[in-house]
């Protein structure tokens, strides 16, 4: 893997997708890795204020003033930002080929949702504080618990184990 020249110092977030890397440097987005048909250059918009970043399979995700930016792959509408997600915004995270945001403690998700990895439970609309993406689910914490919807067959990574569940 070669690490461009500008991501060799000075960077504060980065984050993997499929087969491509995604680095924030001063606000602005830097991806590198394989670039089929340019997708995964970043936009003007990405190249500065960007506050954080996440990367899916085949898309990259920003996050500017409460804002998701997403592009790359759109093969699923994971790059189709709802308008729900254009403000207030103060998480993201990336799955395979879904996208995960987070406002006022509840969770936001679109793209693809085969195994139910975008419909959100009742139990994740509210107080959950932090994010994640698997390639086929979401997952969330809320008040110490870890929570977990989508694919979970046959290796149960929605199967939250006891000790995952409090505290």
């Amino acid at each position: 893997c070669t690490i461009p020249d500008s991501a060799n110092s000075g960077v504060t977030a980065i984050a993997g997708g499929g087969q491509h890397t995604i680095a924030l440097k001063g606000g602005v987005v830097l991806v590198w890795g394989w670039n089929v048909n340019g997708f995964y250059n970043p936009p003007a918009s990405a190249q500065s204020g960007v506050s954080a970043i996440a990367a899916g399979s085949g898309h990259n995700i920003a996050l500017k003033n409460g804002e998701v930016l997403a592009w790359g792959n759109n093969n699923f509408g994971e790059c189709n930002v709802p308008a729900f997600a254009k403000s207030g915004v103060t998480a993201i995270a990336g799955g395979g080929n879904h996208t995960i945001a987070l406002k006022d403690g509840a969770v936001l998700a679109w793209g693809w949702n085969w195994e139910g990895q975008c419909t959100i439970p009742d139990s994740a609309k509210s107080g959950v504080t932090q994010i994640a993406g698997g390639g086929q689910h979401t997952i969330a914490l809320k008040a110490g618990a870890v929570l977990a919807w989508g694919y979970n067959n046959p290796y149960g990574q929605c199967t939250v184990p006891a000790s995952a569940q409090s505290g």
